[in-house]
């Protein structure tokens, strides 16, 4: 709802597409904006990600490292590029992310030592994981007291 005004998307299309020449949130707010609509070609929204992200907008970081995950449009899933633009997001989902990504590799260490990040980030599922763990690793112990 805007101040009054009936929604019109291709007004606020247009004046983010204004922004986004000179503001790097718009960029990344315009490409969420055709994502949601099923406006544009991905590889599009995608580019748009990456000069978000390259001028510093975390949630512009997080979404490219999905696609580079997923291998969004024409991309191919390259997980050291996503690594490398979840690590930029600084989040804790992006934290999850990482921890998934190095599970998933096969490096445990460093898929632990994200999880736990994430938990203190504030990430449910990962404070939830943590929290199972160290259940586990009481009770393997033998106290039953935690």
């Amino acid at each position: 709802k805007g101040m009054g005004l009936a929604p019109n998307e291709a007004k606020g299309r247009e004046w983010l597409a204004r922004a986004a020449e000179s503001e790097p949130e718009a960029v990344y707010n315009l490409a969420l904006l055709n994502l949601q609509s099923g406006t544009g070609e991905v590889d599009d929204n995608v580019a748009m990600f990456k000069e978000a992200c390259n001028d510093n907008v975390p949630a512009a970081c997080h979404n490219l490292g999905v696609a580079y995950r997923r291998g969004a449009g024409s991309l191919d899933t390259d997980l050291t590029k996503a690594v490398d633009a979840f690590e930029l997001a600084d989040n804790d989902d992006a934290f999850y992310a990482l921890h998934e990504i190095h599970k998933e590799l096969g490096d445990f260490s460093k898929a632990h030592h994200w999880l736990v990040r994430a938990a203190n980030a504030g990430h449910s599922e990962a404070q939830t994981a943590v929290a199972q763990a160290a259940r586990l690793h009481q009770s393997a112990l033998g106290n039953s007291e935690l």
